[in-house]
């Protein structure tokens, strides 16, 4: 004995107006593989779903399915419904040559997104002092002793450290909750300063 269907409604949840009704099987009622107006109602609205009708044949889900657009497209409802329903086929099996030609289409896609990541690092990697200003600028501060960033101590309440690094092995915390309490302005995180050396 083949599965049981059933017909389906999303409803919305700020006017409680069906927008979309739909025939299926297992989980396919909370599938979001649909239409870009369905996607719009649900992002903006959210929904809910009620069952219209169950333990269907196939071809009664499609004449229900035909009957319940219907009905509803005739109050004003049912916008993301484009068709009125009742076509298309359960359980599809792609033939060799679709499968080959998806595939072929995915493999093209890939090649596609890597060239524009290739083309991108080159740009990058191609950046020299020479041939980009920002890079210019950025080598000529970054000459001498402290390559142009600030030295600082920071002070803990257990004492006096001279990098971040160090701080966050001596707290056994990460580099990034350390600059957190530096710039905190809780009382928690009072004692946590940085000075210039």
């Amino acid at each position: 004995m083949g599965q049981k269907f059933y017909v389906y409604a999303h409803i919305r949840l700020d006017t409680g107006e069906i927008f979309y009704v739909g025939k299926g099987i297992r989980n396919r009622c909370h599938r979001k593989e649909r239409n870009q107006h369905w996607k719009h109602i649900a992002e903006k609205a959210g929904y809910s779903i009620k069952f219209l009708e169950e333990n269907l044949e196939e071809n009664q889900a499609f004449e229900l399915e035909r009957f319940w657009i219907k009905f509803y497209k005739e109050k004003g409802q049912c916008v993301a419904n484009y068709a009125l329903g009742g076509e298309g086929c359960s359980g599809v099996k792609w033939s060799k040559e679709q499968r080959k030609r998806h595939s072929e289409k995915q493999r093209q896609k890939t090649d596609s997104i890597m060239n524009g990541h290739k083309k991108q690092a080159e740009k990058i990697r191609g950046r020299t002092k020479e041939t980009h200003p920002g890079v210019k600028i950025i080598s000529e501060k970054n000459k001498g002793e402290n390559n142009g960033r600030a030295i600082w101590n920071i002070l803990t309440p257990d004492g006096k450290f001279s990098t971040i690094r160090e701080v966050a092995k001596f707290y056994r915390i990460c580099p990034a909750a350390v600059h957190r309490r530096l710039a905190s302005t809780t009382g928690r995180f009072k004692g946590w300063k940085k000075e210039a050396k």
